[in-house]
């Protein structure tokens, strides 16, 4: 294991126990339950009360964002590098 490695992980884990540390306010959106204390605690107990009161809310899950790259697939590949080459872009020198 290389040294860099090893202080990126003590870094990264000194983060999360910095924020885990943090002292917030936990609602709930469903009902009027709160919480105020350390955020690591906080967030075991409103998993637990999630579960007991509210056990049909299913939790929320992440989706990776499909973000475009710009290309325009509509029409043939001379009409999109004719396109390109009217915004400006580079050509190349042999046709």
């Amino acid at each position: 294991m290389r040294r860099g490695r090893v202080i990126l992980q003590a870094w990264e884990q000194r983060f999360l126990d910095e924020r885990d540390a943090t002292v917030t306010v936990t609602r709930c959106a469903n009902c009027d339950w709160t919480l105020e204390g350390e955020l690591g605690a906080s967030r075991e107990a409103f998993l637990e009360h999630r579960q007991e009161a509210h056990p049909e809310i299913r939790p929320a899950t992440k989706h990776k964002r499909i973000r475009p790259n710009g290309i325009s697939l509509n029409g043939n590949l001379h009409d999109n590098i004719g396109n390109a080459r009217a915004q400006g872009a580079a050509g190349w020198a042999s046709e």
